[in-house]
């Protein structure tokens, strides 16, 4: 329940904060409640997801994608999520929330988020995501204009080729 409040100040942030581009990456910062620990009194492992959420509505947001989007009927959808854990987020711990556009293929958008404690990482994760309006899937080029990309396509890089990989390992 506590994640809706941080969603509200997402969107009053992005209202008040300074504009973006999807180009460039986007930095939030958090404090590690109460209410997001688990038993054994670290982050609990779903909400580094929950935050990671945030950092991408926050791209979209003070990009001005979001409005353009909303407003031709389009929708995002997760596809897939890879997240390596590397050091626990604490009680009352400040940490930091990094998100990027990493690459993109005909289907799908790629995104690499990073959670950082003390200038450690605390987690980082690879997602792909797709985009979908009343026919199904939108193409990407189609969303990567929407998005107001308007550098050159970047080279993959190996984490997303493996990721690939096993993504397709997974399918059944």
């Amino acid at each position: 329940m506590n994640m809706i409040f941080r969603l509200l100040w997402t969107f009053i942030y992005a209202r008040i904060g300074p504009r973006c581009s999807v180009t460039e990456e986007t930095r939030l910062s958090f404090r590690c409640w109460f209410t997001d620990l688990d038993i054994n009194m670290h982050m609990t492992n779903t909400r580094y997801a929950s935050f990671m959420d945030l950092g991408r509505v926050d791209m979209l947001l003070r990009s001005g994608a979001w409005k353009r989007m909303r407003a031709a009927g389009l929708h995002p959808v997760l596809g897939s999520s890879t997240v390596r854990f590397r050091r626990s987020i604490l009680p009352l711990q400040k940490f930091h929330l990094t998100t990027r556009i990493a690459w993109w293929d005909d289907k799908w958008i790629y995104y690499i988020q990073t959670m950082e404690v003390k200038n450690e990482t605390a987690a980082i994760s690879i997602i792909k995501k797709a985009f979908l309006d009343k026919n199904g899937r939108v193409p990407m080029e189609k969303i990567i204009n929407f998005l107001g990309y308007d550098a050159p396509k970047p080279p993959i890089v190996s984490p997303i080729d493996k990721k690939n990989e096993l993504d397709l390992a997974l399918k059944v």
